[in-house]
């Protein structure tokens, strides 16, 4: 019985192998006769295309007669993706992306643009933006369009024989185009998406959408109107029209004689369209999706469409957004769903890394995170700074106070910005800010032993500026100590930039970690002795007794304010060999415009200048942040200050005065409203055009430069600094100054003299004794 068992499966074994071998050789025969057919046409083909080629002269457009078909030897020019990306990148655009692997396979949608001579500025936007995603491109235009320029190089144009060019979209040149498809790229293309030179189309939805029909039936697709009878309805060409292959290939016989009958009955021409593939394939238009927005605006208007893309969700999902006039704006719909792309990308991203991590804790795989991407390029020895593939809004940058997103400044224990009554916010009270500094350290030294060329330890964080901007991430600039193990763990002082996008990634940027560049002062002097005594008596134990590399350059007026200022000086500079100063004498009355411009004067180009107040009061440690923050025709640097009330005002109900530097809110506040403190280069600031002369006295001529600084699109650093105090005084404020100047004087006086809650405190005590009084 097992002898016989064991036959039956020797001879079930060999049916198997018999049945196995039999299905592979039909199988090899079937490929093979697939094979030696595409070879033969193939070879059909490229003699044709040879012969094309042969016959024709070379040329950027070919043209093609309305009213006959056209001979097969007529082939569109054809651009290789390098050769597009070349010529794009050459014209100042963006290089053409396809994210993603999708359904959009080479040779399934052929987008055909309606355009004129007149709106090949729109049709190149098209082509450089969404069109970039299908698998070919071809912009038509009538035949006495478009003299060779550098406008249209590089643009596949195709001119249409016997086509006028009196608009963009006509039937006569839908149906020459048509016919040019046919005869051009007949077997190239699944679907046609024939639209105008104002449309986008969302690709990404148009792949999903496409993907619910099958192309190798009669299709027409788009955004389906009432044509004018209700029996019939057509596709608004506007918004774009999709056509299977099969569709133009019964389309075009009949095109000549449903064109001419129709036209005379003075149609639109995606009216026509729609009647003319009910007449050969016998279908109405199917409705693509629901989402078609159409825009009313005009090349003129100055509005823009990002206002609309940041409010109306609508735009999300729309397959098309049609009648787009303006270049720019078809730029930013791209830039919005480039966006939305890489959002989709990072959701699924992180989907697999969550998949990973509790792969990581089923199998008991320790340290199986994929590492950071600093680490990464670290470990292979590859720089991938800054050249990051994130995406990116259009070249916009902020051109008022209201755009600008301010930087936070933090040291190891605190973070300080203006955006509370609190001026200053404790690590340790913030259990997620903890963790942050925690990681951030860890990220910090790694990038600084790259940049060192040796393993570094963390010592300690010195300074640092932290601000989150919606678009990028959470940016940090830190300034640390770093201890090198292999030099008796000598302190190395580094400022490394570093972005956390959306993702658990940092990405090291450039920055400038150079503190040896002069600080050149630049510090307006009115008749003030004690004030400014106190000031060079501050100065003198920070910068002089440090030797820090500074120059001080005062800006007075008249004979009277020089004897003065020399008077104060003298005993500073008798005990200070290496005092370096420079005196400037100002003409006429005194404003703080002219004397910042007169400071600028005594500096070359490639100096660094910090404008100064006679109240202030400098720690040392400032001096290597006006070093750093300040980038040379990329940045400029405007510090807030900790403003100090009136003492009268500060804690009138504890024994004792507060420390001197505390930085607590009965004490001062940041003055958020204040520019006039800035570090900048003289080639920047005459950049932006200097100070404006004609602002008398003291006061708004901070506010107005900064806005020119941000309208430059220079970069600013505008956070809280811990090195600048300003100390009270008493204010005047002269009722001769104009009006708008004598308001915010009478604003900043009263600012300045207490926290509210004890002016609040102060005036409910006033009120109190008045009614005991009456009493």
């Amino acid at each position: 019985r097992g002898n016989a068992m064991a036959g039956r499966r020797r001879i079930l074994l060999l049916f198997v192998f018999l049945a196995g071998v039999a299905v592979g050789a039909i199988l090899a025969t079937t490929f093979t006769i697939h094979f030696l057919s595409d070879v033969q046409d193939s070879q059909r083909h490229g003699d044709e295309d040879t012969k094309s080629v042969c016959d024709c002269p070379r040329q950027d457009s070919v043209t093609v007669s309305a009213t006959s078909p056209p001979p097969v030897s007529v082939v569109a020019t054809q651009l290789t993706l390098d050769q597009l990306k070349s010529d794009f990148t050459n014209r100042g655009g963006p290089i053409r992306v396809q994210y993603g692997a999708r359904s959009l396979a080479k040779g399934s949608v052929l987008v055909a643009v309606m355009t004129s001579e007149g709106n090949i500025a729109r049709a190149s936007s098209v082509y450089s933006s969404w069109a970039a995603e299908a698998s070919e491109v071809i912009l038509f235009v009538g035949e006495n369009c478009c003299a060779p320029s550098v406008e249209t190089q590089g643009l596949p144009i195709i001119k249409l024989r016997g086509v006028r060019d009196e608009t963009s979209v006509s039937f006569e040149k839908t149906a020459a185009a048509l016919k040019f498809i046919e005869h051009n790229h007949q077997g190239t293309y699944r679907w046609l998406l024939k639209v105008s030179d104002d449309a986008y189309v969302n690709m990404r939805r148009m792949d999903e959408l496409l993907a619910q029909f099958n192309p190798l039936l009669p299709q027409y697709l788009g955004n389906r109107r009432d044509g004018p009878q209700t029996a019939a309805y057509c596709c608004e060409g506007a918004a774009g029209v999709v056509l299977s292959a099969s569709v133009v290939n019964s389309l075009v016989p009949v095109l000549g004689e449903c064109g001419s009958r129709l036209n005379s009955e003075g149609l639109k021409e995606d009216e026509v369209l729609g009647r003319c593939v009910m007449a050969a394939v016998s279908i109405n238009c199917t409705q693509l999706h629901s989402s078609y927005l159409e825009q009313h605006n005009t090349p003129s208007s100055s509005s823009s469409i990002l206002p609309s893309l940041k409010s109306d969700p609508a735009y999300r999902n729309a397959v098309a957004v049609y009648h787009i006039t303006k270049p720019e704006d078809m730029s930013l719909l791209h830039w919005y769903y480039q966006r939305e792309e890489h959002h989709l990308l990072r959701e699924r991203m992180d989907s697999v890394e969550q998949q990973l991590d509790a792969l990581c804790i089923q199998l008991l795989i320790e340290d199986c995170r994929p590492r950071s991407m600093v680490e990464t390029c670290s470990q292979q020895s590859i720089t991938c700074s800054p050249h990051v593939d994130l995406p990116s809004p259009p070249p916009t940058s902020p051109h008022t106070i209201e755009d600008m997103v301010s930087w936070d400044f933090l040291d190891k224990g605190a973070l300080y910005n203006d955006r509370s009554i609190y001026p200053s916010h404790a690590f340790r009270v913030m259990e997620p800010r903890k963790h942050e500094m925690k990681a951030l350290n860890a990220e910090v030294t790694k990038e600084a032993s790259r940049q060192y060329g040796k393993p570094l330890r963390f010592r300690k964080i010195v300074g640092g500026y932290t601000r989150y901007s919606p678009l990028v991430g959470v940016e940090y600039i830190m300034d640390a100590v770093f201890l090198d193990r292999s030099a008796l763990n000598s302190a190395v002082n580094l400022r490394v930039r570093l972005v956390r996008p959306l993702a658990p990634n940092y990405i090291a940027q450039q920055e400038s970690s150079d503190s040896s560049a002069i600080v050149n002062v630049i510090m307006p002097v009115s008749n003030v002795e004690s004030r400014f005594a106190g000031f060079l008596e501050m100065y003198e134990n920070v910068a002089l007794k440090n030797h820090e590399p500074v120059r001080l350059i005062l800006v007075t007026y008249g004979e009277e304010g020089v004897a003065f200022v020399n008077r104060v000086m003298q005993p500073f500079v008798a005990r200070n060999a290496d005092f370096r100063f420079t005196v400037v004498k100002g003409e006429g009355a005194f404003t703080r415009a002219q004397s910042v411009h007169l400071g600028m004067s005594q500096l070359g180009d490639a100096d660094l200048a910090f404008v100064c107040d006679v109240d202030m009061e400098i720690k040392n440690h400032f001096f290597n942040r006006c070093r750093r923050n300040p980038v040379r025709g990329k940045r400029v640097f405007f510090p807030e200050f900790f403003k100090t009330y009136n003492l009268d005002f500060v804690n009138r109900h504890k024994e004792g005065t507060p420390p001197k530097d505390s930085i607590i809110r009965s004490y001062g506040h940041w003055a958020s409203y204040s520019y006039g403190m800035m570090c900048i280069f003289k080639s920047d600031y005459l950049a932006v055009g200097g100070m404006k002369m004609d602002i008398v006295g003291w006061g708004d001529e901070d506010v107005e430069f900064y806005e020119r600084v941000l309208g430059k699109s220079l970069g600013v650093i505008r956070a809280p600094d811990t090195g600048l105090f300003h100390r009270w005084h008493e204010k005047e404020c002269p009722a001769s100054l104009p009006a708008t100047q004598y308001q915010h004087c009478l604003s900043s006086k009263a600012e300045n003299l207490a926290d509210r809650m004890e002016l609040a405190n102060y005036i409910f005590e006033l009120q109190q004794n008045r009614t005991t009084m009456c009493t």
